[in-house]
């Protein structure tokens, strides 16, 4: 599991790091740098051989990462994702998966104002 917070080195020096929510699939963190603030959605991706993970590379924002402005569109974004992989898997979007999309939804904003 990544870390809760952090601070960015190299390319992303000076830019703070939360995260917001993680689960089996996904991560998302607030991102903040110069009085701005978005979020940073991604695939968890760990090396198979170690079980790590690493925050996302710059060149897979696009493909497996994605920067959006709001909480709301993060947490979108995942459900938008998950459709896709549920569609190329031949899933239909069952009652259960519509639920756990719902709770996701609570659950981000619960711990986002608290």
């Amino acid at each position: 599991m990544l870390e809760k917070y952090f601070i960015g080195k190299g390319q992303v020096a000076g830019f703070k790091f939360e995260q917001v929510h993680a689960d089996a699939n996904w991560y998302i963190y607030r991102v903040g740098s110069y009085g701005s603030e978005w979020y940073e959605v991604f695939k968890r991706m760990p090396f198979y051989k170690s079980g790590t993970e690493m925050y996302p590379k710059d060149k897979v924002f696009g493909l497996t990462a994605w920067s959006v402005a709001t909480l709301a569109r993060a947490v979108a974004k995942i459900e938008e994702k998950s459709r896709r992989e549920d569609k190329s898997k031949g899933e239909g979007r069952s009652s259960t998966r519509r639920q756990s999309g719902l709770i996701l939804r609570k659950r981000i904003v619960k711990n986002s104002n608290e």
